[in-house]
């Protein structure tokens, strides 16, 4: 059951990885875009503030303008942001993903779980004795996994 999610996944982030790397040339020419487009309002600024420099009386109208192209090019800057560290992101997540999947496999091909493998699977062990002297065991995982902390009552 944890195997299979773990599995599932890391074949998610696999497809993640596969559909950004067929999207990442359309990416490429995004961010292209974008920074021609910050090029254009950049050059705009300079020449809004050489026109704010000799019609002074309104400067205002000049300063307006000059923090809307400032503003766009913000936007622009984030868009590139965020398409480079949703890159990273995926593929960070795909090889942690990949890794924990690799070691649970290992560890389980094994017919007994070695205590060193075990102190590799398992951060911690909560036993607690109920009232009615059942035990509730409570197992909290190493590892990537989607939900690290499992119940057994």
């Amino acid at each position: 059951m944890l195997t299979t999610r773990i599995f599932a996944e890391s074949d998610k982030y696999d497809k993640i990885v596969k559909d950004w790397l067929r999207q990442k040339p359309i990416y490429e020419q995004r961010i292209k875009r974008y920074k021609e487009r910050i090029s254009v309002l950049q050059n705009q600024i300079e020449e809004i503030i050489m026109e704010r420099i000799t019609d002074r009386e309104h400067a205002s109208i000049y300063n307006n303008m000059i923090a809307k192209r400032e503003e766009k090019i913000t936007e622009l800057q984030n868009k590139i942001e965020e398409s480079r560290q949703y890159d990273e992101a995926s593929r960070q997540k795909h090889d942690n993903l990949k890794s924990t999947a690799d070691l649970l496999e290992k560890i389980l091909s094994e017919r007994k779980i070695s205590d060193a493998n075990l102190r590799i699977l398992v951060k911690q062990i909560y036993v607690h004795q109920n009232e009615n002297k059942s035990l509730d065991v409570r197992f909290e995982f190493n590892g990537d996994f989607e939900d690290s902390m499992v119940m057994y009552i």
